[in-house]
């Protein structure tokens, strides 16, 4: 099979083709990528939990050396967490958990990674975090599938691969309203969405959720029809877990209990829940919604 890179000029919109890999992968996990010039890659490849792990120093480090700015990341093992050094910046690994701490900040990985002696494996979704990547779709996850065992990226700049500057998003103003049996403004876009007021609160179907993870890269969720429970999962460089069950005001997030003001319930066919939950998951501070009218409308930054 085939992938390509691209790399993408800072200056210009479009992208710029600079190399086709075949990548060789076999049952085992052995994997090899050749390009024009022999051997791109060798190591391990494998599943876990249905996403594609990498060694992490090892795809920068040989990235970098398709550019003309040789650089080199470098890598420390300690007893219970790893280093990863590039550019200046510093990304911290704990071993068995999802925390890492990249240039002095806290984000939450989407996959616990794998810390040996020599390298990080990380998820091929957190690739796109750690680093200066992006997807042709940000919302594509890579599945670990029989004929289709396969990694791609796109390295935006012209030198190399880069350790993701923490930048705060531009927001969008939001408003939400129970009128008319839900109406979302986006500035002067109108959109109806289907929403009530139960007991002063708000209630919103729980498939409009995903129109506000525009600026997420990833959220998934299963719905369980033998227990009538909802997982979630949601990943921006911090991920969140959440469960919700039918008929019940505790939602667990991130493995812990949480009351909601109303129980999640289900109404023509559809799964509501209270529109704080979607804050508390989607992570939307405080500071950003500001309430109307308790229960009927809200504006909301994000």
């Amino acid at each position: 099979m085939n992938f390509h890179c691209f790399a993408n000029n800072l200056n210009l919109d479009e992208l710029t083709f600079v190399g086709n890999y075949d990548v060789i992968m076999q049952q085992s996990g052995n994997w090899a990528a050749r390009g024009v010039n022999g051997v791109f890659m060798e190591g391990m490849l494998y599943e876990k939990e249905n996403c594609i792990m990498l060694p992490l120093k090892t795809t920068i480090n040989i990235e970098n050396q398709n550019y003309e700015a040789k650089r080199e990341a470098a890598y420390k093992k300690e007893e219970t967490t790893a280093k990863l050094t590039l550019d200046n910046k510093e990304i911290t690994f704990f071993e068995g958990k999802r925390d890492v701490i990249i240039d002095g900040n806290k984000k939450r990985l989407y996959m616990t990674p794998d810390i040996n002696e020599n390298d990080v494996f990380v998820s091929a979704e957190d690739l796109y975090i750690l680093l200066n990547l992006y997807t042709r779709s940000r919302s594509r996850k890579f599945l670990w599938e029989k004929g289709s065992k396969q990694v791609g990226w796109y390295f935006m700049g012209d030198d190399g691969a880069h350790i993701r500057e923490i930048i705060e998003e531009n927001k969008t103003e939001y408003r939400l309203s129970t009128e008319y049996e839900g109406t979302l403004f986006e500035g002067k876009k109108e959109k109806n969405m289907p929403a009530y007021e139960k007991n002063g609160h708000f209630m919103i179907g729980w498939k409009d959720v995903s129109y506000f993870v525009k600026p997420k890269i990833l959220l998934e969720s299963v719905w369980e029809k033998e227990t009538n429970k909802l997982f979630v999962k949601t990943w921006d460089g911090f991920a969140q877990d959440a469960v919700f069950q039918k008929d019940s005001n505790v939602m667990i997030l991130n493995g812990v209990p949480v009351e909601m003001e109303e129980k999640a319930e289900i109404k023509n066919e559809h799964l509501y829940i209270p529109l704080t939950a979607m804050f508390q998951l989607l992570n939307i501070p405080e500071e950003d919604i500001h309430w109307i009218e308790k229960g009927k409308n809200v504006f909301i930054l994000y």
